[in-house]
């Protein structure tokens, strides 16, 4: 599949998790989009980029508790 990107539980130590950064973040600030951010449901194992989906324009505080309650978002560090 596109976007899918499949990877074992738990973090890699190369990305970080958006939740566990501070509120008010810079990541935690910038659209999705444009951090090139990657989703997962709380349940799953396979990683999505979000970058085509209708919410890469907003940041991870301007999500509604329905996405940041059920899904992981990460980015990954250089």
């Amino acid at each position: 599949m596109i976007g899918v990107v499949e990877a074992p539980s738990g973090s890699d130590s190369a990305d970080q998790l958006l939740h566990e950064l501070p509120r008010g973040d810079v990541l935690r600030n910038r659209p999705l989009g444009q951090i090139a951010a990657q989703c997962r449901n709380r349940q799953g194992k396979e990683w999505r980029d979000v970058a085509r989906w209708r919410i890469a324009s907003a940041s991870y505080d301007e999500l509604g508790e329905s996405w940041t309650s059920t899904s992981e978002f990460r980015v990954r560090q250089a």
